[in-house]
């Protein structure tokens, strides 16, 4: 009887260890997995309350015996001119809903007394917002707490940096624990001219809160030790080169930037891991240059092409074989698929209208403007529809095929309306097919301009009178200028276009910038 109860207590032993052993296996097996992944700790709601573990400073009231602005007024959840609030964090400005405006010399005086049960710290981005011109002298910031509202702790540096005009806001983090009361100082630094002093995202918070957002993405430091205890420091090692893109892109895109673009929607987060979990997606986008404006637009415009057209990026269908051949003759490995040439062309245009694309001549227009989804459409449709092609002899289609993005940029960034691009691919080849042999000239602008200097102002343009004559000018068969859905000027509002530089009867023209 013993013996056998002494044998079940082995198998018992031995099953436990085994358990043990599958269970240790198990664990390193999903970290290898995740090793290289972007973490996200943490899903953070995105309404706002007391339920997420913060409440805005804003929501709340200031003592208004203890409280007063340099000049104005203290204002809640916008500037001095009406607009959000608006501070520099890592290199670029960024609007709040949330924050307080306290024109410098300021004092804001909080009684917290009611909330430091509920929550722990005090965090907020001190800066001078957009609005404050070059002519101020900055800005020094400081916070305090207390205990009975008479006797004040400075919570932060006794000798505040100057905060100038275009510098970064500072991000502060003061516990509250321990105080009833809070107080902000924005001291003028001597003359208060544009010192429009603000505090950004202001907000009390939990513990359990901080440690969230701090836990939302990996900071550099934790990149660069994860590259520092990587065994097999090899560039040929796709998960060390992921590793390495990875570590590039948060470094170029910032810590801040990257936790709000994730926190701002599903959307934005979908997009961060296809674009950081899968090495072909971020060696195109970090290989295909800077973006034109900032990578936080950059990121928002690649989520607005890949909600309308990932999908594209599925088909299987081959480029061409002259594009395939020139494709491998620069990258071997190359896929030749054209949903891999959707995908570069997304990529592109994500980089190049990270910042205003539009017409030359008159880009405040919004006519004029162009939109980076309806821009990827209008060349999609180009190229399938064999627009790229002049002539026999005179074929772009398979250079666009085999175009890295840093080439493709310099396509698809044009400085031309997304009204225009249509007409004028047709309108050209209208003038190539009657003279094919000289179709090289032809794709130059000099054959369609008068060396003039251009007086878009010029009442000739706008005119009723003019109107048949200009549409049928620049007719395309039986396709009219104004079939192609060009928005025309009239005499009130002189929009100017490109068609304005081209030949006719009145002697207009352009002179180099045309």
């Amino acid at each position: 009887m013993e013996g056998n109860i002494v044998i079940e207590r082995r198998k018992t032993k031995n099953l436990l260890k085994i358990i043990s052993s599958f269970i240790l296996l198990l664990i390193i097996f999903l970290s290898i997995q995740v090793k290289n992944e972007v973490v996200f700790a943490a899903e953070i709601e995105q309404s706002e309350g007391e339920e997420n573990g913060f409440i805005y400073l804003s929501d709340i009231d200031y003592i208004t015996s203890q409280s007063r602005p340099g000049w104005g007024e203290i204002l809640k959840d916008q500037s001095g001119s009406g607009t959000k609030i608006s501070v520099k964090v890592e290199g670029s400005f960024y609007t709040f809903d949330k924050g307080m405006w306290a024109h410098a010399y300021s004092t804001l005086v909080y009684d917290i007394s009611a909330y430091k049960e509920d929550y722990d710290y005090f965090t907020t981005y001190m800066g001078l917002n957009n609005t404050a011109a070059s002519s101020s002298n900055g800005v020094k910031f400081y916070v305090y707490t207390s205990v009975d509202g008479k006797n004040w702790t400075l919570r932060t540096e006794e000798n505040a940096p100057v905060t100038g005009p275009g510098a970064n806001a500072r991000y502060v983090e003061i516990s509250i624990k321990d105080a009833n009361y809070l107080k902000l100082v924005a001291d003028s630094n001597g003359a208060n001219g544009n010192d429009h002093s603000v505090y950004a995202d202001a907000k009390f918070v939990t513990q359990e809160y901080l440690e969230e957002q701090n836990n939302l993405v990996l900071s550099l430091d934790e990149y660069d030790q994860r590259i520092k205890d990587y065994a097999n420091k090899d560039i040929s090692d796709p998960n060390y080169e992921l590793l390495l893109l990875q570590r590039e892109l948060a470094s170029k895109l910032g810590e801040y930037a990257l936790k709000r673009f994730i926190t701002d929607s599903e959307e934005n987060k979908e997009t961060i891991d296809w674009l950081m979990n899968d090495l072909e997606n971020i060696r195109y986008y970090i290989l295909g240059g800077a973006p034109t404006g900032t990578y936080f637009n950059s990121l928002t415009e690649l989520t607005r092409l890949l909600k309308k057209y990932k999908s594209d990026f599925d088909i299987k269908e081959p480029i061409s074989d002259e594009g395939i051949r020139r494709l491998h003759n620069r990258r071997p490995d190359a896929p030749i698929t054209k949903g891999d040439l959707y995908k570069r062309m997304v990529i592109t245009l994500s980089l190049t209208h990270s910042t205003r694309v539009a017409l030359w001549m008159q880009p405040s227009a919004p006519e004029n403007q162009s939109d980076s989804v309806t821009r990827y459409k209008i060349y999609k449709d180009m190229y399938n529809q064999g627009k790229f092609k002049a002539t026999d002899s005179v074929n772009i289609t398979p250079w666009f095929e085999s175009y890295t993005i840093e080439e493709m940029r310099y396509v698809m960034n044009t400085l031309l309306d997304d009204e225009e691009l249509i007409w004028l691919n047709e309108y050209i080849q209208s003038k190539i097919d009657k003279t094919p042999n000289n179709a090289w000239g032809l794709l130059t602008p000099h054959s369609y301009m008068s060396y003039v200097w251009p007086n878009y102002g010029s009442p000739i343009f706008y005119s009723e009178e003019n109107y048949d004559y200009f549409n049928e000018l620049f007719s395309v068969g039986d396709k009219k200028l104004y079939d192609y859905g060009i928005t025309r000027g009239t005499l009130s509002y002189r929009l100017n276009k490109l068609w304005m530089n081209f030949r006719n009867k009145f002697g207009t023209g352009a002179v180099c910038g045309g």
